[in-house]
């Protein structure tokens, strides 16, 4: 059984840039106790625009998840 990837190459190498972003983040915010992502696009904890952020970098994840797993499968 054949499976496809889901995004163009563009389309994945931002979802991997995303993640890769986001990764470093979630460190920073762990040890060092800073946000850097909501530094620099200037957005407050709980508001609209950080949970978009949010659920863009979860969909990036899902994206990323589905086509290793579809990598590996084939």
């Amino acid at each position: 059984m054949s499976y496809d990837t889901v995004g163009s190459p563009p389309i994945r190498l931002l979802a991997s840039l995303i993640i890769a972003v986001a990764a470093l983040n979630f460190g920073l915010i762990e040890f060092a106790d800073y946000d850097l992502v909501r530094d620099l696009l200037a957005f407050s904890e709980g508001t609209t625009e950080y949970q978009a952020m949010s659920a863009i970098v979860g969909g990036a994840g899902l994206l990323e998840l589905y086509n290793t797993a579809v990598t590996f499968l084939d």
